[in-house]
């Protein structure tokens, strides 16, 4: 049965989810394509060791998936892994940020800190849906 009181995913919510599509399918696609440098790349800005090995790719294009899918079916289990990993993600890119002022800490803090405002504005609307 189709539920009709369920209301459209906020253009907000369907970009921000897209984007994490976006950056899991570039994941598993670099798998195939450079994967010791995207691993190293990937590790180093989530505070992990550049010599963590190639299972970061699918491990965080699997996380980004299931942020995506929490967001887009409108979930409270989406909302919050959203919110937690957000947090994480821009701590330490803020941290990193403060250590060696480079520009991907720039945009991976920026670009929490954007989504965090927006869900947490959203709030109300998500978590009701």
């Amino acid at each position: 049965m189709i539920d009709t009181n369920r209301r459209p995913v906020p253009m907000g919510v369907l970009l921000i989810a897209a984007f994490y599509l976006f950056g899991a399918a570039v994941l598993l696609v670099s798998l195939f394509t450079n994967p010791v440098e995207v691993s190293s790349t990937i590790a180093a800005a989530h505070g992990l060791s550049a010599a963590a090995g190639t299972w970061i790719l699918p491990v965080v294009a699997a996380l980004a998936v299931l942020i995506a899918y929490g967001l887009l079916t409108g979930s409270r289990w989406g909302f919050f892994v959203t919110i937690i990993y957000t947090v994480i993600f821009g701590s330490v890119s803020i941290w990193l940020l403060i250590q060696n002022f480079e520009q991907p800490y720039i945009g991976n803090a920026t670009w929490c800190f954007l989504v965090l405002v927006y869900l947490t504005a959203k709030r109300p609307a998500l978590l009701r849906r």
